[in-house]
């Protein structure tokens, strides 16, 4: 019998803050990679990320999880709320690896809470239906990252903590 947390594993931990700023051009938070041969079958990868928003009018936010370059899963664009001044927010994104291989695939879902008023939580939320075709003979190069709608100094997004967890099955 498992002990719990005996398969778990931190893979990374964020070493310094990131923020988005004045620009509509994707920004990671750090990737992390993660060796070949590293994930079994229904091995659980989870990111989470937190920080602080500040927005004017109500500009649009897309959070993806990417391998590289691919968008694995995305939140698609959600308004914000208009003027948040820098509110928590808490990201978390889940994948299930459901086969190994160059054809393996990962099944993830995407989580992300923002602080929007004192009393306000908003909750914006993807979940795939069908598993992403990963290639895992080759490292995964996993980040989170994060497009603004609308250029604007005052659009901005830190995130102060991050983390990457391996679970294996």
């Amino acid at each position: 019998m498992a002990t719990f947390g005996q398969n778990a594993r931190l893979v990374a931990s964020l070493e310094a803050g990131v923020t988005l700023a004045d620009s509509t051009t994707a920004t990671g938070i750090g990737a992390v990679t993660i060796p070949v041969g590293s994930l079994d079958d229904g091995a659980v990868i989870v990111i989470e990320a937190a920080g602080v928003i500040s927005t004017t009018g109500t500009p649009n936010l897309t959070i993806r999880v990417i391998n590289g370059t691919t968008a694995l899963i995305s939140s698609g664009a959600v308004a914000t709320g208009s003027g948040l001044a820098s509110v928590p927010f808490f990201i978390r994104a889940v994948g299930v690896v459901r086969t190994r291989g160059s054809a393996g695939t990962i099944l993830w879902s995407l989580n992300a809470m923002i602080q929007e008023a004192a009393t306000a939580q908003n909750t914006y939320s993807a979940v795939d239906t069908t598993a992403d075709t990963v290639d895992q003979t080759a490292a995964l190069t996993l980040d989170i990252d994060y497009t603004w709608g609308t250029a604007s100094a005052s659009n901005t997004l830190t995130t102060s903590q991050r983390n990457l967890w391996v679970f294996q099955g």
